[in-house]
């Protein structure tokens, strides 16, 4: 059964614009871009979590599937994927869009 979702990208930052040399990215769906669990911060922590990039797709879990097979020599774990190069979210936007997918404009974002 398909379901309409959104497939996003997130990446840690520092709170007080200290330069953070990560290159982990955090791939996930989910079917409400609102919901809170997706922030993963704490107001006592000074490393943050913001969703980058999110892309409406009319089946999710099809999509993440395809996605994840496509870009799994990257994985580290979970969901988190290195990119080294920072190529991860044109890659994924071209196949979203590619797929019939549509970004999401960037304002409305949680975080």
């Amino acid at each position: 059964m398909k379901k309409d979702g959104f497939i996003y990208i997130g990446e840690y930052y520092h709170k007080h614009g200290k330069e953070l040399s990560l290159t982990e990215k955090k791939l996930g769906k989910t079917r409400d871009l609102s919901d809170p669990s997706l922030a993963v911060s704490s107001e006592d922590l000074t490393i943050g979590y913001a969703i980058k990039a999110a892309y409406s797709v009319a089946d999710v879990d099809m999509t993440f599937d395809l996605i994840t097979a496509f870009i799994d020599a990257d994985r580290l774990t979970g969901e988190w994927f290195e990119d080294h190069n920072n190529t991860l979210k044109s890659r994924i936007e071209k196949f979203v869009i590619t797929m019939g997918g549509m970004k999401i404009d960037s304002d409305v974002l949680p975080l």
